[in-house]
């Protein structure tokens, strides 16, 4: 399913709920009503997923949905020092916007000391 037509769509009514020309670019009006976009709450809800996942507060079927990178190894390396997760195998779209997969990466692309990794469970969710 594409969902760029449905992100072009909020845009337009963001428009016109503002009154603003339909030439002006978006991203100023998103910021203004302090609205997140489409991609941006995406990524937002997934990262809310995966911060839930690496405290184990998900129900137990996603108990073994993410297999940590430390895992794999007997031994260090650079990503299980930084609890990442191993990326499953994509080959098609579908896989690659699988939060099983998209989930993984972003959780990975945070830094250590990124503020949601720190974030104890009494301060989130």
């Amino acid at each position: 399913m594409n969902i760029k037509p449905l992100f072009a769509l909020i845009k337009r009514v963001l428009r016109i709920i503002i009154f603003s020309p339909f030439d002006k670019h978006s991203s100023p009006l998103f910021k203004l009503t302090k609205i997140l976009k489409f991609f941006d709450l995406i990524k937002f809800q997934t990262s809310i997923f995966m911060y839930k996942f690496h405290n184990n507060q998900l129900p137990a079927v996603f108990a073994k949905y993410f297999i940590n990178s430390a895992m794999i190894h007997g031994y260090e390396t650079r990503l299980s020092t930084k609890h990442a997760y191993a990326l499953s195998k994509a080959k098609t779209n579908y896989a690659i916007f699988n939060v099983k997969f998209s989930g993984a990466k972003l959780w990975n692309s945070l830094s250590p000391s990124n503020h949601l990794k720190q974030l104890s469970n009494k301060n989130f969710c």
